[in-house]
């Protein structure tokens, strides 16, 4: 009894060693034969193994060029999905981030547009691959197909050949045992005896000749045997060569498809990391401090709306002729009046008569 795991674990690697080396010492030639004659299980059977191959072949490669279209269509909609962010004044990080993801996003695009392609040629080569083992395997079975059809053909007609000299045999013996129960007769007639001894000697004659050629037919037989037997033999080892081609192929075209799909997440993650590494550095505090010093329109608040008198937003000129007060205001602060700032514009003093002027001082209302 195995006492640990380890024991266990090496029972079962020389289980599997020894497993191994017996199949290594089969071949198709050794394993693919019947008992009788007339039997063709083998070549049945290595013959739908062959197609089962060929059907496998056809579904990897119907497998890559779906593979292919949807690799096509994946790298359009990233390519698609990059226009999402348009061009920009890079200001802060976070925006840097927005800028580098939409160059990742056309770099992604671009490894799965190249798998696209590694997988499009692919699927070439496999379709290549497998028309080149059903010609390889056509040439084989109508040899074959040609050596059966021959020994079975003479199989068959050996066989009544059998029947035949079987029967000539049955009919000689017959023919020999009346005329043994003529001579021994006491009341037979010379007539008879004659008759008897005519019909012995051709039934000889014909079990003689049904000898020869059931001889002969067994002679052919036996060459269309060792020549069936022969290309049989060859059928097996093209057949086992094909089977080993194509399980080495596909297993390289498979692995090949998956490394694809491996780069291709290797890719995927080099962008991802890239847009990481930016988004490490992104910081609130810096990237509003950039935005200030980049877009800043100053420290300054405006002064307060300040309320001006009647006279100040519209000049006395205006006020005299009538005129409309509407877009005549501006934005001076308001500061104290005094006579000077009511003066009217065109009054000069004459010696009669002093200047007009306001009162010194007005209260506003509060």
């Amino acid at each position: 009894m195995l006492s640990t795991k380890s024991d266990r674990r090496k029972s079962r690697i020389i289980n599997i060693g020894r497993e191994s080396l017996v199949m290594t010492l089969t071949t198709y030639a050794d394993t693919f034969w019947g008992g009788d004659l007339s039997c063709l299980d083998g070549f049945k059977a290595l013959s739908r193994r062959n197609h089962e191959g060929k059907k496998i072949c056809g579904e990897v490669e119907e497998y890559l060029k779906k593979r292919c279209k949807l690799e096509t269509d994946y790298s359009k909609s990233l390519s698609g999905l990059a226009k999402i962010f348009k061009e920009q004044e890079q200001i802060g990080v976070l925006e840097a981030t927005i800028i580098k993801l939409r160059s990742e996003l056309d770099a992604m695009a671009s490894a799965h547009t190249r798998a696209a392609d590694f997988f499009n040629s692919q699927a070439d080569l496999v379709e290549k691959f497998k028309k080149d083992q059903s010609v390889n395997k056509k040439a084989v079975e109508d040899t074959l197909s040609k050596a059966q059809n021959a020994k079975i053909s003479q199989l068959s007609k050996t066989k009544q050949l059998e029947k035949t000299y079987v029967r000539r045999c049955q009919e000689k013996d017959s023919a020999e045992a009346s005329l043994r129960e003529i001579y021994t007769s006491s009341t037979a007639q010379a007539k008879e005896i004659d008759k008897a001894r005519i019909k012995a000697t051709k039934a000889e004659e014909e079990a003689n000749k049904a000898d020869d050629a059931y001889k002969s037919a067994v002679l052919v037989l036996e060459d269309s045997r060792v020549n069936w037997e022969r290309e049989m033999v060859a059928a097996c080892n093209v057949f086992q060569k094909l089977d080993e081609e194509r399980i080495t192929f596909l297993r390289q075209e498979l692995w090949r498809a998956f490394n694809a799909d491996s780069q291709i997440a290797l890719d995927i993650d080099n962008s991802c990391e890239e847009v990481r590494e930016i988004l490490e550095k992104c910081d609130v505090v810096s990237d509003i401090d950039a935005f200030i010093q980049a877009r800043g329109t100053g420290v300054d608040h405006p002064e307060p709306f300040q309320y001006r008198h009647y006279s100040k937003i519209v000049p006395s000129s205006d006020n005299d002729s009538g005129g409309s007060s509407e877009g005549q205001y501006t934005n001076a602060p308001y500061s104290e009046y005094s006579n000077e700032d009511f003066e009217l514009p065109n009054s000069k003093p004459s010696n009669s008569k002093k200047p007009f002027s306001f009162p010194i001082s007005i209260s506003r209302k509060k």
